[in-house]
């Protein structure tokens, strides 16, 4: 089993967001996180949007894995916590972002800003402590641990009641460590990768699954997508080939091969008709001697090329 936690933040990032612990033995935890980047540190790095795909952009939506685990050095205990946790892209936005450097993904927890909310971070996901003691409780299970940030969207509107309060904004209290050897980006770099991934298959099926268990949940229409499987059009069109065939409807194989072969018969037709008609021509020409020659030269020319397909 795969201990998985779930961080949902509003897609503008102006706000902290929920986070959700499922542990392999079926221990449930939600609390805050934060995966908002900050705003001076995005623009150090040329990216005053916070653009997720770029280096200083907020921490992409995507899922990741569990690939390294270390102690924080002691000097910096206070902005990051005890434990460092790395995580490496394996899927959606996240993955895309491999090509533009944003190779890793750390996470951390670490004080309040003096406004009591968990500050911003340098790329990264912060995690409130309470959460990320009971994180690391599910790690000694020694399962697999995933993590998945995603858009935090509204439930529908007839499930009035799974609405909730929105998570606070951040604290306006930036990172307290941003130039090397104990800014984010160093710290990261450093964490040994000492645990092994899931094999690619297994992840790949568990993202298909998984997004398409997600988007069938939190579509807008009540009435559920149906593809055509083996029927014509797509978007889920509803003629099937059989269809075609049976009311002359659309342009099948079937329909199609009737037409050609409709034509194929109409042109062996004619051309018998006038192989016939010059048949006939050549025989009136033998019983009419040489008066009839001088005008089958004239009348030959125009069959032939009336004959020429």
């Amino acid at each position: 089993m795969t201990v998985r936690i779930t961080v949902s933040v509003p897609p503008s990032r102006d706000r902290s967001a929920w986070a959700r612990l499922a542990g392999a033995r079926g221990e449930r935890f939600e609390g805050i996180a934060v995966v908002t980047t900050d705003a001076d540190h995005a623009r150090r790095h040329g990216n005053p949007q916070r653009d997720p795909l770029r280096p200083g952009g907020h921490a992409p939506f995507g899922r990741y894995q569990l690939v390294g685990r270390a102690a924080t050095p002691s000097e910096a205990a206070a902005e990051y916590g005890g434990t460092l946790l790395l995580f490496e892209p394996a899927s959606g936005e996240a993955l895309d972002a491999e090509s533009f450097g944003r190779l890793a993904l750390l996470m951390y927890s670490g004080g309040r800003g003096a406004d009591g909310r968990l500050r911003p971070t340098q790329g990264g996901a912060r995690l409130a402590p309470d959460v990320m003691q009971a994180l690391l409780a599910a790690t000694d299970t020694q399962e697999p641990i995933e993590l998945v940030i995603e858009p935090l969207a509204a439930p529908r509107w007839w499930a009035f009641w799974r609405r909730r309060e929105l998570p606070p904004p951040p604290s306006s209290d930036g990172p307290r460590f941003t130039q090397p050897p104990l800014d984010e980006q160093t710290l990261a770099a450093s964490v040994p990768r000492t645990i092994a991934r899931a094999p690619l298959e297994d992840r790949d099926a568990d993202t298909w699954r998984d997004d398409r268990d997600r988007d069938s949940s939190s579509g807008s229409s009540d009435t559920p997508y149906r593809g055509g499987g083996g029927t014509g059009g797509g978007g889920g069109a509803s003629a099937s080939w059989s269809d075609a065939r049976v009311s002359g409807r659309g342009t099948s194989v079937d329909a199609s091969g009737r037409v050609i072969a409709a034509a194929a018969v109409a042109a062996v037709a004619a051309g018998a008709a006038v192989a016939a008609a010059r048949s006939d021509a050549e025989g009136s020409t033998a019983g009419h001697g040489d008066a009839g020659g001088s005008g089958n030269d004239s009348g030959g020319t125009s069959t032939e090329s009336g004959t020429a397909y």
